[in-house]
C-alpha cells in the first residue's frame, strides 16, 4: 500500500493515512463499531450491539443472531464492508461463518444463516480462532486443534478464470467477429478444504503487513508456551501452506517466557511491531526492519510501568499512532502512545482507568479517529480517548452489558435499522 511508503513527517497529515482514493472519504468516517458476544446467560446465543451512527452513542439493545448456541467467536469483515464472524458452536459440531447480509437482500433479516465450515478430519474441536481478510478481498480463518495444537486454516477460494466466447463488432465493420476473452468467475466450491501448517501452539493472533500479506504470531504449546513464533505470507494469494514462511522463534534470552499472548501493530511507517508482556511482567516490543521484511530488531522497552502486567493489547487511532493498552493483576489500566515510529519514542506509561473483576481487554478505533478501550469481566464496558490521539480518557466507562463476556469488536459498514437505539 501506499500508506506504507510514507515518511514520518508525512503521515503527520492525518488524511494521508485514512483517505479512501476511490470512495473520496476516510473509511473509518463511514464506519460505526459494533460489539459481538456469546450470551452465556442465555443459552450461549450471539448477540450484537452497535453505535447508532459513525462515533455515535451505542445502542440500547442487544439483538439475537439467528438460534445457535456457541462457546468461541472470532470477527472480521468482508470486502464490501460487512461483518463477519466464525463461531464454534457448543454442541461440538463443524465451525459456523456467519456474514452480515447485504443492505439490498436483508429484508426482515440482518444476517445471513450459518455456513458450516465442518471440522479437519480427526480433530473434535478448537480451543482458539483468529479472522482476517487478506489481499484479495477474501476471508481466511484460522484455528488451533484444542488436543494437539496444530494450526489449521481454511479461506475463501479465489475466483476462476474462465475463458468466454463473444460476438462484437469492430469499429468501421458492420459484420461481428468471434473473440475470446477471459472473464473472472466465481469459485467452483466457496471455501477451500482445511490445511494445517506450523509449530504446536496454544494462541494465535493474524495481523496484516503494510502490503496486505497476513502475518501470524502464536504462543508455544504445553511446556513451550512461553515461547513465541511468528510466521508469514510469502505470497499475496496464499492457497497452500508452502505459501507461508517458515515459524521462527521471537522469544530469546533477553525476553524469557512470554507471559502474555502476543499482540502486533502496524506504526506509521508500514513496519509491524510485536508487543509481549516479558517474564518480569514489563511489556516488551521488537519491530520490522525494513518495514514487510523477515528481519526484525532486537527487544527494546517502550518503557516502563510502575506495575506488574498481566494483560496486553494495541491499536492504532485515525491517524496511525499505536497505541499500547495493559492491565495489572488489581484491573488497572495503562496506556501508552507511541509519538513517533521511525525513532522509537513513547509518551510513557499512565494509568487512565481501574476496571473491576477485569478478564480480557482490546482496543479500536470510532469513525473520528479516536480510540476505544473493550474490558470484558462482570460485563462489557467501553472507555473513550478524550479527543483523537490525546493521552488523556474518558472519567468513566460506558456499560455495554452487565453481562457478556465473550466478545469480539467489529467495523461495520452497512448502515443500522431504521429506528435501531
Amino acid at each position: 500500500m501506499a500508506d506504507a511508503e510514507m515518511s514520518e513527517r508525512e503521515t503527520e497529515d492525518p488524511e494521508a493515512l485514512v483517505r479512501d482514493p476511490l470512495a473520496g472519504e476516510a473509511f473509518f468516517e463511514r464506519s460505526r463499531l459494533m460489539v459481538v458476544a456469546i450470551d452465556k446467560a442465555d443459552g450461549g446465543g450471539l448477540k450484537w450491539k452497535a453505535q447508532v451512527a459513525p462515533s455515535g452513542p451505542w445502542g440500547n439493545t442487544w439483538i439475537p443472531i439467528g438460534d445457535g448456541s456457541y462457546v468461541s467467536l472470532a470477527g472480521g469483515a468482508t470486502c464490501d464492508g460487512r461483518v463477519a464472524l466464525a463461531a464454534l458452536p457448543s454442541d461440538g459440531g463443524g465451525l459456523r461463518f456467519i456474514v452480515e447480509a447485504t443492505e439490498k437482500a436483508r429484508d426482515a433479516k440482518r444476517w445471513d444463516a450459518p455456513v458450516d465450515l465442518d471440522l479437519p478430519p480427526g480433530v473434535t474441536g478448537f480451543s482458539d480462532i483468529a479472522m482476517i481478510r487478506d489481499a484479495g478481498g477474501r476471508i481466511e480463518i484460522f484455528a488451533v486443534d484444542a488436543e494437539a495444537g496444530r494450526i489449521w486454516w481454511i479461506f475463501e477460494n479465489p475466483p476462476r478464470v474462465v475463458e468466454k466466447t463473444e460476438e462484437v463488432i469492430p469499429p468501421g465493420q458492420t459484420k461481428p467477429i468471434t473473440v475470446h476473452v477471459h472473464v473472472p468467475a466465481p469459485p467452483l466450491t466457496p471455501w477451500s478444504d482445511w490445511q494445517s501448517f506450523g509449530e504446536p501452539v496454544s494462541h494465535i493472533s493474524v495481523t496484516s503487513l503494510a502490503d496486505d500479506r497476513i502475518a501470524l504470531f502464536a504462543n508455544g504449546y504445553g511446556a513451550a508456551a512461553g515461547a513465541v513464533y511468528r510466521s508469514q505470507q510469502t505470497k499475496a494469494v496464499a492457497t497452500e501452506p508452502s505459501d507461508w514462511a517458515p515459524f521462527v522463534n521471537m522469544d530469546d534470552a533477553a525476553s524469557g517466557p512470554a507471559a502474555s499472548a502476543p499482540v502486533a501493530a502496524l506504526d506509521r511507517e508500514g513496519a509491524l511491531n510485536l508487543f509481549v508482556i516479558g517474564a518480569d511482567g514489563q511489556v516488551i516490543q521488537r519491530r520490522q526492519t525494513p518495514p514487510g521484511s523477515e528481519t526484525w530488531g532486537p527487544w527494546i522497552r517502550p518503557g516502563m510501568a510502575a506495575a506488574r502486567m498481566t494483560m496486553l493489547a494495541a491499536g492504532i487511532g485515525g491517524t496511525g499512532a499505536v497505541t499500547l493498552i495493559a492491565a495489572d493483576a488489581e484491573g488497572t489500566l495503562y496506556a501508552n502512545q507511541q509519538i513517533n515510529a521511525r525513532h522509537q519514542q513513547w509518551s510513557d506509561w499512565g494509568a487512565i482507568a481501574t476496571a473491576s473483576g477485569l478478564a480480557g481487554i482490546g482496543t479500536d478505533y470510532t469513525a473520528d479517529g479516536g480510540l476505544v478501550v473493550f474490558a470484558a469481566g462482570a460485563g462489557i464496558r467501553a472507555l473513550n480517548q478524550a479527543v483523537p490521539e490525546a493521552t488523556s480518557w474518558e472519567a468513566a466507562f460506558t456499560t455495554l452489558s452487565d453481562s457478556f463476556d465473550n466478545l469480539v469488536v467489529v467495523r461495520d459498514l452497512i448502515p443500522p435499522d431504521p429506528g435501531y437505539r
